[in-house]
């Protein structure tokens, strides 16, 4: 006998007709975390692009993008922490 669906979540989570919506959500949700957890980055920093778990950050000063550079391995270790899985692999930093 075949398992029926119980939720549309578990359609959209599910079923490979629905990998670019569950694409899209994930980048929602990156973007709309981000500054809950990093909020002393606000007004100098936008998330600007995630794909395939590379996090592409504008940076409006050298120094700080200098600085956030450094901290790369520990910004991703908060963020995933955050989200309770590996989302973030990478962050570029741009200008």
């Amino acid at each position: 006998m075949k398992k029926i669906v119980t939720s549309v979540g578990e359609v959209i989570q599910n079923d490979p007709a629905f990998h670019k919506v569950r694409e899209v959500m994930e980048k929602e949700e990156i973007y709309e975390n981000f500054f809950l957890i990093f909020p002393e980055l606000a007004g100098h920093v936008l998330p600007d692009k995630y794909d395939k778990g590379v996090l592409t950050i504008k940076v409006d000063n050298p120094a700080l993008k200098n600085e956030l550079k450094f901290n790369e391995e520990l910004l991703i270790n908060k963020m995933n922490t955050w989200f309770k899985s590996d989302k973030v692999k990478q962050i570029k930093f741009s200008r």
